[in-house]
């Protein structure tokens, strides 16, 4: 964040924002965002998909010469579709969906992620060229406005690619992809699967964006209503809708965790085992720390039987009364100072008097300042006496 331009900033606090306004099942979950100390970065903890991602699906796929079931792709299919119509009602456009951005879990629930270049569009068109080349919409290639259907592009890419095993435009430099996309020409899915997820993706690969359909239009067509009740998916209609207001980059970086969103980890019912009550629940992180009374017992210190005075100072702490105020006793020593300066408590190395430095000894800068009176070299207010020579140090 410290070497970054204030756009840059406000990108990555933006990515913070989003991710911490979205909650639902097929969007990858937000769970803290904080600036390291040392580095100054700005360090954002997602939640963990532990099945990898659709890229690694596909490679697997080809590595292995073998076919995509049918049946996972609509659980894929169904799943992004849920969570990409989630985001457009959110008023958010993703920009930047891939095979390698939709990640997995062990038990096969998609996590849409990586929203660092996503927008949140109130209706207008948007004109940056942003995304992978190879997903990028025909609008994006021609440096057009575009809207929420670049993402439905990029879905049918998807798609196309989970039943193909390659992407449905290739080409050898970016002009001949840039041609190929803006025809939209592309050659057909393999027989093997059904002529539904042909159609979803020839919704989705329309060259002129008002023949495309939108991704509400998409999750009301026929083959995919078919298919909700098979995969249990209810759409976004349950999930809070509210985005998060605006963050702000303040000038200093100190101040700005102030203004990041909160933690959000989830908690996990503790099995009773042990005694343990049921029902209680725990953060998923270690995050407790000592209570107030751990940190004074760690403070406290056992009292010393020694002449010094600031022994003496310790155990007078200690044999004071228990019900009596700190205060007290405090004001006690104060009082001794202001009467009697030679009753003051003095330190128990050094000069008496003297500066004290963090580890207990006389500081070299008081050795500089108010040195003791039997050393001579430049004392303030002290002089030498007459034919005394200058590198003189003791009289």
């Amino acid at each position: 964040m410290k070497g970054l331009t204030s756009k840059a900033r406000d990108a990555a606090v933006n990515e913070c924002r989003i991710l911490a306004s979205l909650e639902h099942p097929n969007i990858i979950q937000y769970k803290e965002a904080f600036i390291e100390k040392s580095t100054k970065n700005l360090c954002i903890v997602m939640e963990y998909a532990d099945g990898g991602d659709l890229h690694k699906i596909v490679n697997d796929a080809k590595k292995g010469k073998s076919r995509i079931p049918e049946k996972d792709v609509w659980k894929y299919l169904i799943q992004m579709l849920a969570g990409i119509k989630f985001l457009h009602e959110m008023k958010i456009c993703h920009r930047d969906l891939k095979c390698a951005n939709v990640f997995l879990t062990k038990d096969g629930i998609v996590k849409i992620g990586d929203l660092g270049v996503s927008k949140v569009n109130h209706g207008s068109l948007m004109h940056t060229q942003t995304g992978t080349p190879y997903y990028a919409c025909p609008e994006i290639w021609k440096d057009m406005p575009y809207d929420y259907k670049s993402d439905v592009w990029s879905f049918g890419v998807i798609v196309y690619e989970m039943c193909k095993l390659v992407p449905p435009f290739d080409a050898k430099d970016m002009a001949g992809l840039a041609n190929k996309i803006c025809l939209g020409k592309y050659s057909p899915i393999p027989s093997t699967y059904s002529k539904d997820l042909t159609n979803v993706i020839g919704y989705c690969l329309k060259v002129l964006p008002k023949k495309r359909v939108s991704s509400t239009a998409l999750w009301e067509k026929s083959e995919i209503v078919e298919k909700l009740d098979e995969f249990d998916c209810s759409g976004s209609d349950a999930f809070d809708k509210k985005l998060l207001a605006t963050i702000k980059v303040p000038i200093r970086l100190s101040e700005i965790d102030n203004k990041l969103p909160k933690a959000k980890y989830d908690t996990i019912e503790e099995e009773t085992k042990g005694g343990a009550k049921k029902g209680k629940a725990k953060p998923r992180l270690n995050s407790a720390r000592p209570t107030t009374d751990k940190l004074n017992s760690y403070n406290k210190k056992p009292a010393s039987k020694g002449r010094n005075n600031s022994s003496k100072k310790s155990s007078d702490k200690s044999t004071a009364k228990k019900g009596a105020p700190a205060s007290k006793f405090q004001n006690k020593y104060k009082i001794q100072n202001k009467l009697s300066p030679s009753r003051a408590l003095k330190p128990a190395i050094g000069r008496p008097g003297a500066p004290m430095s963090a580890c207990g000894r006389r500081s070299p800068l008081a050795n500089r300042l108010s040195p003791s009176p039997r050393y001579m070299g430049g004392a303030p207010g002290y002089r030498r006496p007459a034919g005394m020579p200058s590198n003189a140090k003791k009289y």
